[in-house]
């Protein structure tokens, strides 16, 4: 990430409201990655890290949420989750055969069949056009 993505993940958390569940992912996710993977710092403090692993994330906080049966309204009434239909497709495909771990397993070992790759490469991409609209 550059300079001028920490100087707006700074903006954004001191300075807009915090009714919006992507910022807190954003930061949340920001904080992961940066206590993960120390050994990426540089003298000066500075960590720099792959969009990728910031999207890994979003996936991560968010799977447990929209693969529950309960529904979470956002605070803007009854709009869903941006990226909420691929997630869910990615999430049915995923049911039956081991879900959230195997998911990530996958994407690890780069083992996706091209069924999983589309669906994986429509959420990534959907994601990461959020994270630069949020940044």
């Amino acid at each position: 990430m550059t300079s001028e993505v920490y100087i707006n993940i700074s903006k954004i958390i001191e300075q807009e409201s915090k009714t919006s569940t992507y910022k807190f992912a954003l930061l949340r996710g920001t904080i992961d990655l940066i206590l993960e993977n120390t050994h990426l710092k540089k003298i000066g403090g500075r960590v720099h890290m792959p969009m990728g692993l910031l999207i890994n994330k979003w996936i991560f906080y968010y799977y447990p949420l929209l693969d529950s049966n309960v529904t979470i309204p956002q605070i803007y009434g009854n709009k869903g989750i941006a990226f909420g239909q691929e997630l869910k497709a990615v999430i049915c495909h995923y049911h039956n055969k081991g879900g959230k771990s195997v998911l990530f397993k996958d994407i690890r070992i780069s083992s996706l069949n091209k069924e999983s790759a589309d669906m994986i490469t429509k959420l990534y991409k959907k994601l990461q056009r959020l994270s630069v609209r949020c940044l």
